[in-house]
């Protein structure tokens, strides 16, 4: 990924390994948070709301199935 704080984007030379250039990415996941070239947020949050939509869908489902809420808290964990 290549990140340039200039007003006007710049195009870099290809960073080679072996004779092979390396591949140029607009986002990565690093340490966890989704970095993107132009360094907003927009594909960190979108993944965070997608996550936390699977995992409020479990949990209507487990409700729905009548499961106790103390197994409902670890769920959570």
């Amino acid at each position: 990924m290549q990140i340039s704080f200039s007003k006007f984007q710049r195009e870099f030379e290809p960073i080679l390994i072996n004779g092979d250039a390396l591949e140029v990415v607009e986002n990565v996941k690093l340490l966890g948070l989704n970095i993107s070239s132009n360094l907003t947020w927009n594909i960190h949050i979108n993944e965070i709301v997608k996550k936390a939509s699977k995992r409020l869908y479990f949990l209507i489902q487990l409700k729905r199935a009548k499961v106790a809420r103390t197994d409902l808290g670890l769920f959570y964990s």
